[in-house]
């Protein structure tokens, strides 16, 4: 992967304080990037004949809210525009990978016109990838908006999140800012799901940035498997060997919060910095009540509205219009920021999920 060249999409992002939506470099994903920002313009009638199915697959049991307030804001859109459909969910914990594998079967007996999933690990992308090659379904991978090169022969409907790496970058940047000028610094990783793309993107490209810009030392690095109990024994475990740790990257919400419980309970909160990682309720929670030192808020509900218009888009038969990938806005929130400019973020990311 090269730093460079996600370094200066990342600048691009903060100079013009816009959203990404990236398709083939046409002026069609600044349209489309536009649409979603925008209250949903009712559909005229006769652009549908029958109802269309959707299924989700996806790991709705976390303290994270993401999962869920991306199917809120994607009925809250698709009833704005006045499209007809059906929703069949399938959800478990992110850690529990047979079981999601199991929704995803699940899902297809339901036979979809589209079908929205993420991908968790290697054993994922297997299923996924069988599925695109010989299905008619219209696969939405959710929470991956850089293509998989497996599926370059037969790629998915559509891509659609927040860019993993950007979000990366806003932490690494933060840590340098808040620990610029102190020597020997130590921090642990804790990962998500080992072989996954999240792990890939959030951990071992923060670990690049990390080392080309300072001399900060990884000490410790876990997989947690996405799962809060695990991070917080791993946490333990990182402590005893490296009492001087300075920070914790957190991969995930849930394995965050496992981070601050064992913190907790040796009394070192507040002590140990650790980042969040979606700035979802339960995280911007725990930034006012000083527990998480700081997050990256994703503009949460730009994703459900970014699937919904483009089923859309593809029912009007206006594929062109529709980008094959669709990545959002990812902004830092701080301990301590002000009330009222927390309320403009969460009005704004939350705007068909609500607030709280």
């Amino acid at each position: 992967m090269n730093i460079n060249l996600i370094l200066c999409l990342f600048f691009i992002v903060l100079i013009f304080n816009v959203s990404i939506s990236f398709s083939s470099g046409t002026q069609e994903s600044s349209d489309f990037d536009a649409i979603v920002q925008k209250k949903g313009q009712r559909i005229k009638g006769g652009s549908q004949k029958h109802p269309v199915k959707i299924a989700f697959a996806t790991p709705l049991k976390q303290v994270s809210d993401y999962w869920r307030r991306s199917i809120d804001s994607f009925k809250g859109r698709m009833d704005e525009i006045g499209l007809n459909y059906t929703i069949d969910e399938f959800s478990t914990r992110s850690d529990e990978n047979r079981k999601l594998k199991e929704s995803i079967q699940s899902a297809l007996v339901t036979s979809p016109d589209y079908l929205v999933l993420t991908l968790n690990d290697p054993g994922d992308k297997l299923v996924i990838s069988r599925l695109l090659g010989s299905s008619k379904i219209k696969v939405i991978i959710q929470n991956i908006t850089i293509p998989v090169d497996d599926w370059k022969e037969s790629p998915p409907f559509m891509y659609v999140g927040f860019d993993h790496t950007i979000g990366a970058t806003l932490i690494a940047q933060e840590y340098i800012n808040r620990l610029k000028g102190n020597v020997n610094i130590e921090y642990a990783m804790l990962y998500y799901i080992k072989g996954s793309k999240v792990s890939e993107l959030r951990g071992d490209f923060f670990n690049e940035v990390i080392a080309e810009k300072t001399s900060f030392s990884l000490v410790s690095e876990y997989y947690t498997g996405g799962s809060r109990e695990r991070a917080r024994d791993a946490v333990f475990k990182i402590l005893d060997k490296h009492p001087n740790l300075d920070f914790i990257h957190a991969c995930s919400t849930d394995v965050a919060f496992g981070a601050m419980d064992a913190l907790k309970e040796r009394q070192l909160s507040g002590k140990i910095l650790v980042n969040g990682w979606g700035g979802g309720a339960a995280e911007l929670k725990s930034l006012q009540s000083n527990g998480l030192d700081f997050t990256v808020m994703r503009m949460n509900d730009d994703n459900g509205v970014a699937m919904a218009e483009a089923i859309r888009l593809d029912l009007q038969s206006k594929i062109d219009t529709q980008p094959v990938i669709y990545s959002g806005k990812i902004v830092v929130v701080k301990q301590g920021i002000e009330k009222s400019d927390l309320v403009k973020l969460k009005t704004k990311a939350f705007r068909y999920s609500g607030s709280e």
